[in-house]
């Protein structure tokens, strides 16, 4: 399955905590609810995976690759997977094996996701 999410992906930073109560940018919780309907979407009212996956993601930014401001691929990865949670598959434990690349296109910034669904034998 291939999944292709528009807009600027960005790094997910670390949730704030005042007085007990834990808050997130709120360009964060905006990505992640692109990300999210993008993936209702392609879904199709079809059911979450639920069997071991490998993945491959390519994340397009504006920026260099390269340059601190594109963000750590972990944390690019880390926002993705949350809002692909419980509609893409029912848990991004499931996620067995992942190919992520950065790269730059300044006039059509996404992120393109491929899925396949792995058998492992027990």
């Amino acid at each position: 399955m291939k999944i292709t999410i528009m807009g600027d992906p960005h790094p997910m930073a670390r949730p704030r905590v005042v007085s007990g109560h834990v808050y997130y940018l709120s360009r964060d919780v905006e990505w992640r609810e692109i990300i999210r309907w993008t993936c209702v979407k392609a879904m199709a009212r079809r059911e979450p995976y639920d069997c071991a996956l490998k993945v491959r993601v390519k994340f397009y930014r504006a920026q260099n690759p390269t340059s601190r401001q594109y963000g750590d691929i972990d944390n690019l990865l880390k926002g993705l997977f949350d809002g692909m949670n419980g509609i893409v598959f029912a848990d991004d434990s499931q996620i067995i094996s992942v190919i992520a690349e950065k790269y730059q296109d300044k006039e059509n910034p996404r992120v393109e996701v491929e899925l396949r669904a792995i058998k492992i034998a027990v």
